[in-house]
């Protein structure tokens, strides 16, 4: 019986300029040490194909700010999580929006699991752009998202890792946010250098102007 033979791909030209732009740009011997080439090219880390994706799949319009690990208390109660961080934390809020409640944002789309650890990474706008392009940027980052729970819990458990002088936002899909005053509003947090938080709603609807930041959790269990 012949062998099949395999489907020939044919591979576009502006992808093989692609690669040679790339090549083009690696560090060459001398700017970098065979200890460190090994590591970028160690399979079981992944550094390699992990960074690149992370800088040449995100929409020009964002940056990739940074990440960090947060573990979800054993304790943690989905059905509570805004009362659980006014109740740990209210006294450092100037503000929080008395729209942002635990039955206004039932419907979320995940809801955190406690003892679970995720990776929550930071991306800022750098031109303005719409919700939809937040989400966009969102789903192709396999994000769960997690509304105002998830900024919540950010808050209680990893301040630090939240700009001061910046507005956080963080997502749901549109048909799971509030709709308050005819908008669907999108929970917002303001960290001052003073050590006081403002926790507001925005309006979905409405544009961002360059120098939002938004909380893109993942579940590198999934």
């Amino acid at each position: 019986m012949p062998s099949e033979t395999a489907p020939k791909v044919e591979v576009p030209g502006w992808y093989i300029e692609f690669q040679a732009a790339l090549l083009r740009q690696a560090p060459r011997p001398g700017e970098i040490t065979k200890e460190q080439a090994m590591v970028w090219t160690d399979p079981q880390q992944g550094a390699l194909h992990n960074t690149l994706h992370q800088a040449l799949l995100v929409d020009p319009r964002f940056k990739f700010l940074g990440s960090f690990s947060l573990t979800v208390p054993q304790d943690y109660d989905p059905a509570t999580g805004l009362a659980r961080l006014r109740t740990k934390a209210g006294r450092e809020f100037s503000y929080w929006n008395p729209a942002l409640t635990d039955k206004n944002f039932s419907g979320v789309t995940v809801q955190l699991v406690p003892d679970k650890t995720y990776t929550v990474k930071l991306f800022g706008n750098l031109v303005e752009v719409k919700s939809e392009d937040w989400m966009s940027l969102l789903h192709s980052q396999r994000a769960i998202l997690v509304g105002a729970q998830g900024e919540a819990l950010a808050m209680e458990l990893a301040p630090d890792q939240l700009p001061v002088g910046k507005s956080v936002l963080s997502f749901d899909e549109k048909k799971k946010l509030p709709v308050l005053d005819g908008y669907h509003r999108v929970p917002r947090m303001y960290r001052y250098a003073d050590g006081d938080w403002n926790f507001d709603l925005n309006y979905f609807e409405n544009g961002w102007a360059a120098g939002y930041l938004v909380l893109c959790f993942c579940d590198d269990s999934a």
